[in-house]
């Protein structure tokens, strides 16, 4: 009896899909931070070959 309400329960959500983007947004967030972070440092690198040149 349980299994089957479970398996209800989780066909409702899948159907209503209210926790399909948080699962979306739990999975790329480590890939959106790690592309911010690359961003970041290739900025950091470039920024510091430009001063070494105008110095």
């Amino acid at each position: 009896m349980s299994t089957k309400q479970d398996r209800q329960e989780e066909a409702r959500d899948i159907k209503s899909g209210d926790d399909q983007p948080s699962n979306m947004s739990e999975v790329y967030l480590p890939f959106i931070g790690f592309f911010i972070v690359m961003a970041v440092g290739l900025g950091l690198v470039i920024g510091g070959f430009n001063a070494l040149e105008y110095l």
